[in-house]
């Protein structure tokens, strides 16, 4: 194979390299971007489950001191 020729595979093979790169990084990317919302969505769905939690304790500490002061 002369050596023009190699050079010419040599360069489709590390642009066909560096297009696979490309396309991992990309992929990569919306798969952190999906982790992301979905840590969101996660932390939202805690904060309304603690909320929800304060709020009962709070009504029911109330009910039961409520009850003593009578």
């Amino acid at each position: 194979m002369p050596l023009p020729a190699i050079a010419r595979v040599i360069d489709a093979a590390y642009r066909a390299y560096r297009a696979n790169q490309a396309i991992e990084n990309t992929r990569t990317a919306a798969e952190l971007a999906q982790l992301a919302s979905e840590i969101a969505e996660r932390k939202a769905n805690i904060k309304r489950v603690l909320h929800t939690t304060i709020e009962t304790m709070a009504r029911e500490i109330e009910v039961k001191s409520s009850t003593f002061a009578v």
